[in-house]
This record gives C-alpha cells, structure tokens and sequence, in this order.
C-alpha cells in the first residue's frame, strides 16, 4: 500500500516537472493601447460637406434653381470651371429618385438675370422705395423670388421691359445647385469680386 501511494506520488510529481500538469498564478492581461482619435477633416467632395466659400463647377451645363428642389424654376445655368460662392449647404433627408440629397446656396452671379418692379424704385435715384422689394428671375410676378432689397438700396439698370427693370446682380440675390457638381476652391485661386462697395479682395466670384 506504500509502494503503491509513493509510486503514484512519485508520477505525479514526475508529470508534473515535465509540464503536463501545471498549475500557475493567473497573470494580469495587458490592455491594449488606446486609439487616439482620428484628427477631424474637412470633407467637401461628393458625399461629404460642402463648406462655405469659394467654389467651382465640375460639370457642363449645371442648372441654377430658384428652391433646392428639382422641379424648382431654373434661373440660370454654370458651365464646367466657372467660379461660384457657397453661402451653405442644404440637406435633403429623403430625396426622391434622381434628386440631389445635398444642394448648394449659392450666391447669383452677374451673369444672372434679376427682375424688379419699376413702380416700386424711385427711377430718379435707382433706388428702392418701399419697405422691401422681391427679386425675381423674369419679368413678372409669375417668376420665382430670389431674394429682397430693402428700402433705400441702391440698383444698376440693365434694361427694362414693360413695368420691370432688369438689374444687376445685388448680393442679396440666391440660387441653388446640386452640391455633387461643385468643387472646392483653394485659397490661392480666390479671386476679388463684387460687392455693394466695390471689389472685395479674398471673395470668390459671385455665382448664380
């Protein structure tokens, strides 16, 4: 009987030298080093955001709307490379099929055609003399507003056409673009532009 204890005594401690059985302190895991955070970017091309600034056409014949909606009246049109100004960028939660989800507002450039009424000016002064005056993209009221002048503004006739006066392009004036066909501009490409005061260094051209 003390053979047999000692023996198995014996092979147990024999196995348990050569490794196949050990017993051990349970060690501490070591904690994976923390993720620094990724440093934030600036995203402005498509499926990104498009900041405010200058900006620049990346398609042919861009349309300019009068609402951030595709059925909206058009009030003019880019070419590709033409320079624009993004006030902000809209987004659509739940666009529709073929609409943009993301639109840009946009500042009307000169080429822009924008409508007043005359009866609402003093023609002597070109100035605005009612409380505010809508701007429209036509020549009557059937056209979409595009912005207002307050009272007292002044405006540079273009041309007139009945009633209506065609003026150039005050920097209340607005339009939209899908935001996927703009571009953004780098600093150094930033151009003067003009504003109620004249030409304006460090603004982007003004866009439709």
């Amino acid at each position: 009987m003390n053979y047999r204890s000692c023996s198995l005594a014996t092979l147990l401690s024999s196995l348990t030298i050569a490794g196949v059985f050990q017993v051990s302190a349970a060690t501490p895991t070591s904690k994976p080093a923390a993720r620094k955070p990724a440093a934030p970017t600036s995203v402005v091309q498509a499926g990104g955001f498009l900041e405010a600034g200058p900006a620049t056409v990346s398609a042919e014949k861009v349309n300019l709307r009068a609402r951030p909606d595709v059925d909206s009246e058009p009030v003019g049109r880019l070419s590709r490379n033409d320079s624009v100004r993004v006030i902000e960028e809209i987004r659509n939660p739940k666009p529709g099929p073929g609409e943009p989800a993301r639109w840009a507002k946009i500042a009307l450039p000169e080429s822009a055609h924008v409508w007043v009424f005359g009866d609402f000016l003093d023609k002597a002064a070109s100035t605005v003399k009612v409380p505010r005056l809508n701007l429209r993209s036509g020549p009557g009221e059937n056209h979409a507003v595009i912005g207002t002048l307050d009272k007292g503004a002044a405006v540079k006739k273009v041309e007139a056409k009945g009633d209506w006066w065609r003026i150039e392009a005050p920097a209340s004036a607005v339009a939209y673009v899908a935001a996927n066909l703009l571009q953004t501009k780098p600093v150094s490409d930033v151009v003067a532009v003009r504003s109620d005061n004249g030409l304006t260094p460090g603004t982007p051209p003004v866009p439709p």
